[in-house]
């Protein structure tokens, strides 16, 4: 990546992430918002990068009539959204090609994860956690021919 571009999108980042200080019903105070812009452009600049794939224009058209809103308000999304929009957030230093769409994306995704309470983040992950672990016991008696017998924890 382009050392030039890195720091104009590190500018330009930290300018509209500036224009969201004066904000008074952000989650975050604003030395708290610096740090985390600040973590965010030192991992864009800093990390080893990881490829992406270019979903067909038929994929994103239909993906284009869900909402964030439509996959957090449905039971059997909201776990996997959060979780999703928590690794988005967790892993978007690891993208190439980085651009400001990019960065200002990732922003809002922090910013969207840290709304969210962490009692309840552990809860919907906790529901992740526990689907995976019965799809697998599921798909491990199927492969030994065992009837299946779901686990209470």
């Amino acid at each position: 990546m382009n050392t030039n571009f890195v720091e104009s999108l590190t500018n330009f980042a930290l300018l509209c992430y500036c224009a969201y200080i004066g904000r008074q019903d952000e989650p975050f105070s604003v030395p708290r918002r610096l740090e985390t812009l600040h973590r965010l452009l030192t991992y864009f600049k800093l990390t080893t990068l990881m490829d992406t794939f270019e979903f067909p224009n038929h994929i994103l058209e239909a993906a284009d009539r869900i909402t964030l809103k439509d996959l957090l308000d449905s039971p059997f999304s909201q776990p996997w959204a959060v979780s999703a929009i928590a690794n988005a957030s967790h892993f978007a230093h690891q993208q190439k090609d980085v651009i400001e769409a990019d960065v200002i994306l990732a922003a809002h995704l922090e910013r969207l994860v840290r709304a969210i309470p962490q009692e309840e983040k552990l809860e919907l992950y906790k529901g992740c956690a526990a689907m995976l672990q019965d799809r697998r016991n599921k798909q491990k008696q199927r492969s030994i021919g065992a009837p299946f017998k779901k686990e209470n924890n």
